[in-house]
């Protein structure tokens, strides 16, 4: 009765929220990743993540908003504002309903104007236009260059804003500014229609043309990490996932990303990602990983597609180190049983081949299988890893890495080098040193053959070195930056 005494707006918020304080758990068993949805602008936005009982069913509810004056919502569950004031979103699947209250501020008369930085920016990485077959590459694409993935605001806002006399915006008649008319196809475009006109992102980017185009304020916050929403699942050929990307800033606050980031799958028979973050798992099993980039910071959702039902136990297989019990704990989630347990001789055959590098001997095989003891495998591989033929084996492999040859000049520094890596592997020296000794060699190489290294790329101008020294030592690859202009 005290609903239909109030207006259809009011009564709808009001029972909302009455019913959402007093009786959370009258509504079944789906769950919302969010209690409440707090949107303090125009463009702030909010991903929902609807489950049951763990399972992802973001796609398979049904959403109404109270007031679409207030807030609007997708059948993909994401949020956005229309106007200043209270609502609530309604969930419903079957019988199930659940009710998320929404409150939007700064969205009428105290409004901000679209930030480039914010707002523009990212929409130039989610469409590729600074990737690097694109604007992004290091010579841009017919007169018209951009930040690689957008890493310098300042150097983007130029080029489109003021290069060629701003022939590329025109605030009075936002629609026909030729940044516009190619994004959305409307004029001869080689990247095709990358913003239709009519899509959110395409009135997000007039906007900012009919505000003037201004620039970001020196201390417009910026991003400082990234955060996906879950970290990780296990998932059925078909299942859907939805994923919610959070964008923490250096002023300590925090925005819903979703829309503005880009999504990529290492492996799509696995799992493939659409523009709007939902995964899918593929008939392929194995685990894929699906990466989500927003303004040059990146997170991870780690998917697993099982090759059987998930496995409570490996009864057959006992751990030995904490690597085993990674492994393990990897099998019970991909539903994958190991390999039995290989006899003695197929053991020592591939020990023999993994640590030296050669095959056993015959009086090695004859000892090993006659041998008794409950722990002679293990006993074998302290044996192989002190014999001069593993410190042989791993420095050729190191000499490989470290493009160990006789480019410095003689054969003689080449074969000094071998034997300093062979010393340290054998010598079982810590990593550090070790690296240490070979980027910071210095004097002739009687003296200090790992100099080898740096000599034999001395005609490169350190190209190679430099690229040798991200790639090998901190697992990044900057051989981009001899075409791109690159953000490292």
């Amino acid at each position: 009765m005290l609903i239909t005494r109030l207006s259809p707006r009011r009564g709808f918020v009001f029972a909302a929220l009455a019913l959402v304080a007093l009786a959370p758990d009258a509504f079944g068993a789906i769950t919302c990743s969010v209690k409440t949805v707090e949107l303090p602008d125009a463009f702030a936005g909010q991903q929902l993540l609807v489950s049951d009982n763990g399972t992802d069913i973001t796609r398979d509810v049904a959403y109404t908003t109270s007031d679409p004056k207030v807030a609007r919502v997708d059948a993909k569950g994401y949020v956005t504002a229309t106007g200043d004031g209270s609502a609530a979103i309604q969930i419903v699947r079957g019988a199930d309903k659940l009710l998320v209250p929404v409150t939007v501020k700064g969205f009428g008369t105290t409004a901000r104007g679209v930030d480039f930085r914010t707002e523009v920016m990212p929409l130039l990485s989610k469409h590729g236009c600074n990737a690097g077959g694109c604007h992004g590459k290091q010579s841009g694409q017919n007169g018209f260059k951009l930040s690689l993935f957008g890493f310098d605001t300042l150097f983007d806002y130029e080029a489109i804003a003021k290069e060629g006399r701003g022939r590329r915006l025109f605030p009075a008649n936002p629609d026909a500014s030729l940044f516009l008319l190619k994004a959305a196809g409307k004029v001869p475009h080689g990247g095709g229609n990358r913003l239709p006109a009519t899509s959110a992102d395409y009135s997000v980017v007039r906007r900012w043309v009919a505000a003037g185009a201004p620039a970001s304020a020196p201390d417009t916050p910026k991003v400082t990490k990234l955060r996906v929403s879950p970290i990780d699942a296990v998932l059925k050929p078909g299942q859907l996932q939805q994923l919610a990307v959070v964008a923490e800033y250096s002023d300590g606050t925090s925005r819903d990303v979703t829309r503005q980031a880009e999504f990529f799958s290492n492996l799509d028979v696995v799992a493939a990602v659409d523009a709007d973050a939902g995964v899918k798992a593929g008939k392929e099993s194995g685990e894929a990983a699906i990466m989500a980039r927003h303004m040059g910071f990146v997170s991870v959702f780690k998917v697993i597609r099982p090759h059987g039902p998930p496995l409570a136990s490996i009864p057959d297989f006992k751990p030995n180190n904490t690597i085993d019990e990674l492994a393990v704990a990897k099998w019970k989630k991909l539903g994958l049983k190991p390999s039995p347990t290989c006899d003695d001789t197929t053991f020592i055959r591939r020990i023999t081949v993994d640590v030296c590098g050669r095959l056993p001997t015959a009086a090695e095989v004859k000892a090993f299988t006659e041998d008794k003891a409950a722990d002679k495998r293990a006993k074998l591989i302290d044996k192989l890893l002190d014999s001069p033929d593993y410190a042989a084996y791993f420095a050729m492999k190191w000499g490989a890495i470290l493009r160990n040859s006789k480019l410095a000049g003689a054969d003689e520094a080449a074969v000094a080098f071998h034997h300093w890596l062979k010393d340290k592997i054998a010598r079982n020296r810590p990593y550090d040193e070790f690296v240490r000794g070979v980027v910071a060699a210095a004097g002739e190489w009687q003296d200090s053959p790992a100099i080898n290294w740096l000599w034999q790329n001395r005609d490169d101008q350190l190209h190679q070195v430099t690229a040798d020294v991200a790639q090998v030592f901190l697992g990044t690859r900057l051989q981009c930056a001899k075409c791109h202009h690159h953000p490292y």
